[in-house]
């Protein structure tokens, strides 16, 4: 048994609705906020309420463990995975909580049928882990992933997570989060296009079936361009721009144009910040005929090594303490492969640099 549910939490402040009338006005100034998650769960059930707590800080893990016999590889975990802060065009993320925390029921559900708002607001305010005791007992996991001071009115909040739950242990609750992260890193910002070096026309799947064309589609925010010449070799090309990908299999389909069925065409993926990457390169299928390619979207930029949403010398230093001084690698490690040729490994050191400092191309998408 092994299960992952993703929770993407959208927090937006805006005034008291018209019907509260009797609220007065919001003072000039606020007391710290704290915004995160609680989840009061069983591992498993036949467990007879008798759960020990653990952590792994610099993985974003929290979890709680089965302690009856018969169910010791039973997991239930939360995986911090970022919290993005939007005011207006400025957009900042966390890949650290706040806090987290394993807490017993016995004393801050069981009393209050439920969480309490001044038990809650005392741990919340408390940074860093925090086990409440190493007694197997019945527990829940808390986690404040940020706190506010006085928060703009503007303010759009997004915190995400992950609840992993498996039967067959710590690695393998392990290997469940590298497989989250891998599949949901990056910033939630970044756009994806999809690049036909014409004379083709391109089709777009989406991981959850919505499509996209040169008539349009349903996939929010797209747009199809086939006005500009990309490469500058002549001849206008095509581009589907999605702002928001998702993570997971998208179908790129592409057909000859009307009147054009001969001559050669790329089709190419490129990710905001980084150089587009060529898929296909082929002739021109016939008329009624289309080539279809699947490519899964992980949503990330490579070049960042290190996770911190940004590509600077500081990813060159990551990466150099991973090959030569037995430092952590890059988790995935494929945000470590900068030119795309399937390794990370000194090449890529040497492709980081020239980047960053000798003006050469960005990293593959």
């Amino acid at each position: 048994m092994r299960r992952v549910n993703l929770k993407y939490v959208t927090l937006h402040k805006t005034a008291p609705p018209s019907w509260w009338p009797n609220v007065p006005s919001p003072p000039s100034t606020l007391p710290s906020v704290y915004f995160g998650l609680g989840a009061d769960f069983d591992v498993p059930p036949e467990a007879t309420r008798k759960n020990i707590g653990g952590f792994d800080a610099p993985k974003g893990l929290i979890w709680i463990k089965a302690d009856t016999a018969g169910f010791e590889n039973y997991y239930g975990a939360i995986l911090f995975l970022k919290t993005i802060k939007k005011i207006g065009a400025v957009t900042t993320t966390d890949t650290i909580p706040y806090g987290a925390y394993v807490l017993d029921n016995a004393t801050q559900m069981w009393p209050f049928l439920g969480y309490n708002d001044d038990s809650l607001y005392k741990y919340m305010s408390i940074p860093g882990y925090l086990i409440e005791s190493d007694s197997a007992q019945d527990k829940n996991i808390l986690i404040s992933a940020t706190q506010l001071t006085n928060p703009d009115t503007s303010l759009e909040l997004t915190v995400k997570y992950a609840l992993l739950v498996t039967d067959q242990g710590l690695s393998d609750l392990y290997s469940l989060a590298s497989q989250v992260k891998q599949n949901t890193s990056g910033d939630v910002t970044d756009s994806m296009s999809v690049i036909a070096y014409s004379p083709v026309d391109i089709f777009v799947e989406d991981p959850i079936g919505h499509s996209f064309g040169p008539n349009g589609g349903d996939i929010p925010g797209a747009d199809y361009d086939s006005t500009t010449d990309i490469n500058a070799d002549g001849d206008l090309d095509d581009r589907i721009f999605i702002p928001n990908p998702i993570p997971g299999q998208y179908t790129f389909r592409v057909k000859a144009e009307p009147g054009a069925d001969t001559g050669h065409y790329v089709l190419a993926i490129k990710w905001d910040g980084n150089e587009d990457t060529p898929l296909i390169q082929s002739t021109v299928p016939p008329q009624g005929k289309d080539t279809t390619v699947d490519y899964t979207a992980y949503n990330h930029l490579r070049g960042d090594a290190n996770g911190d949403e940004k590509k600077t010398v500081s990813d060159v230093v990551f990466l150099i303490n991973y090959h030569f001084k037995g430092g952590p690698a890059p988790d995935p490690v494929l945000l470590g492969d900068v030119n795309c040729d399937g390794k990370t490994t000194v090449s890529d050191v040497v492709y980081l640099i020239n980047y960053l400092f000798k003006g050469g191309p960005a990293p593959c998408s």
